[in-house]
């Protein structure tokens, strides 16, 4: 092996010394440019929205604008099926579409109903949530309650 690195040695220095004895630089020291896009480059992702809009969000953005003696946004669990509930029901208390009797009653059954699935969760506080529902709900649409 050491033979054939002696043979080829002085050949070898004899092609470095004619590359770097030339001014013009070697063919393969050119850098290709990459062509110019005829138009702005496009983002690789969509645009996103500026917020996610989930249920609860899209039934906030339906309510009107607030008054004097409206009931006020009900605590939020986490769970779309209290919270969207209880979102719709504070939207039809707020209305008017109820009497003061039927109001003062759901008002008083939702806070007991959140207050008590705050303890639960998962599965537990899904229930729960819709079993506040059930109970509630009956009387808000005999009251004149629609969009439940």
């Amino acid at each position: 092996m050491t033979r054939y690195i002696a043979r080829i040695a002085p050949f070898a220095f004899l092609a470095l010394l004619a590359a770097c004895g030339s001014n013009a630089p070697p063919e393969t020291a050119k850098v290709a440019e990459a062509p110019k896009p005829a138009q702005p480059a496009q983002p690789l992702t969509a645009p996103r929205p500026a917020a996610p809009v989930g249920p609860l969000e899209a039934v906030q953005a339906a309510a009107p604008e607030p008054r004097q003696g409206d009931v006020q946004p009900f605590r939020r669990l986490g769970t779309p099926e209290c919270d969207v509930f209880a979102e719709k029901a504070r939207q039809c208390l707020n209305s008017g579409a109820v009497s003061h009797d039927v109001r003062k009653a759901a008002i008083r059954g939702i806070e007991e109903g959140i207050r008590a699935s705050m303890r639960l969760t998962g599965p537990e506080r899904v229930e729960a949530c819709l079993n506040l529902q059930a109970q509630v709900q009956p009387g808000l649409i005999s009251g004149g309650c629609q969009n439940l």
